[in-house]
């Protein structure tokens, strides 16, 4: 194998990582398995599920359409305005699901995702300084969230990969990915005490 083909093998493997460990396809997994490890009605976990997905819906359709209509290069969100939109609607969203989780009683729904809000809202203050990697945060963050030992394990297998996979694109510095990684972790070990 010559060195072209082997970079285009590993920029291939890079990209799968991104989409497979991209936060719209984590989050609805984490959160289902989180509630199933709660030991959730299959009512619950189907409305958990449902939910999700059109959160996910919602927030993939948004990003395809700034991207249509050329106010975004990429879905990825990398040019720093079009992040800075992305988070403050991201930390909108988060907000207000984590508030309609509360008063429907789901403390633990709520409390996780205001945790993901707090990824968001660290990204923001951070922005001036670096790139957050949400890809490494929002792994690390469904690591410690989803219900099953052997899911968290290798959701944090991942998370690494993805640190990886997102310096491989030239999407993040290394620095990006640590400090993501570690934002994701913080997050995730504050929701073990809900």
């Amino acid at each position: 194998m010559d060195a072209s083909t082997g970079a285009a093998l590993g920029d291939g493997a890079a990209r799968t990582l991104s989409i497979i460990g991209h936060p719209f396809v984590l989050m609805p997994i984490a959160s289902v398995s989180a509630a199933h490890g709660e030991h959730a009605s299959a009512t619950l976990l189907a409305a958990i599920g449902a939910g999700v997905v059109a959160l996910v819906a919602c927030l993939l359709t948004w990003t395809i359409v700034q991207v249509r209509r050329g106010r975004w290069q990429h879905l990825d969100a990398s040019a720093r305005s079009e992040r800075a939109q992305l988070n403050r609607v991201l930390l909108l969203v988060f907000i207000a699901a984590s508030l309609a989780c509360a008063v429907l009683g789901e403390l633990r729904a709520a409390i996780g995702l205001l945790c993901a809000a707090a990824i968001i809202a660290a990204a923001i203050v951070l922005a001036g300084q670096l790139k957050l990697s949400l890809h490494v945060a929002f792994a690390a963050l469904a690591a410690f969230v989803c219900g099953h030992w052997p899911l968290g394990i290798a959701l944090a297998v991942l998370t690494l990969a993805l640190g990886w996979a997102r310096v491989r694109l030239g999407r993040h510095a290394v620095i990006d990915v640590v400090i993501g990684a570690i934002v994701g972790a913080l997050a995730g070990s504050a929701t073990l005490f809900a």
